[in-house]
């Protein structure tokens, strides 16, 4: 079978990165709206954001601008910043993006994970394989990421990286809130890694498809509303 062509592949760097403020706002911020601690509709109020994160009312804006980009928080018109609600149409809608682009991502990526990436991934499954089923939601989250990133990263594509990273938020909710495996299948998951590990990039293409078809399934089967 010809493997999809996707671009060239570009060689991983180490880079270390300091967070600023900002970045570091965002990430809690992002961890309590997606883990479900700040519940859809709730108050953003910049004032009581600092003093949860022990930071200044600057950086909070900075961050809560950065969180309405991701489509995590909504500001009504002449109404207070909430979290965004979650309904099935605005998750049946962001799920079709997210299937066609993973898709897309395990196409041109597949066939490029080295030896090396494929470590990652098994170490990353191990570790989910681990952890209680009603453990710590950001724990899921961090090594679900930590396995699908050596794919984004191996498919050479910056922008579809960006826009995907930025869609796991969203995608993270839909999950935690929802209480539905989603991309967790860990038999899914398994195929996958299995498939790599033994050099059939077509096969890992066809189980992410499964998945993701898998996923979209559950979401259809969503209440109306959350």
């Amino acid at each position: 079978m010809a493997q999809s062509k996707g671009p060239t592949h570009m060689p991983t760097t180490t880079q270390t990165h300091t967070k600023t403020l900002k970045e570091s706002v965002a990430d809690q911020l992002r961890r309590d709206i997606v883990s479900g601690a700040l519940l859809p509709g709730t108050i953003i109020r910049d004032l009581e954001l600092a003093q949860r994160y022990e930071a200044s009312t600057s950086p909070v804006r900075e961050a809560v601008t950065l969180l309405t980009a991701e489509g995590l928080i909504e500001m009504p018109p002449n109404r207070p910043k909430q979290v965004t609600h979650v309904d099935r149409q605005s998750a049946r809608e962001h799920v079709a993006v997210f299937k066609l682009l993973t898709i897309a991502a395990y196409e041109w990526g597949a066939p490029r994970v080295d030896a090396h990436g494929v470590k990652e991934m098994r170490k990353a499954l191990e570790l989910i394989k681990r952890m209680p089923h009603d453990g710590d939601p950001q724990a899921f989250i961090a090594a679900a990421r930590a396995y699908e990133d050596v794919v984004l990263r191996a498919s050479g594509n910056r922008p579809l990286r960006r826009m995907l990273i930025q869609l796991f938020s969203t995608i993270e909710r839909v999950v935690v809130l929802w209480r539905i495996k989603g991309p967790l299948r860990l038999q899914g998951m398994e195929a996958v890694v299995q498939a790599l590990e033994a050099g059939d990039p077509p096969a890992a293409i066809a189980h992410c498809r499964e998945l993701m078809d898998r996923f979209q399934q559950d979401v259809e089967a969503l209440a109306p509303f959350l």
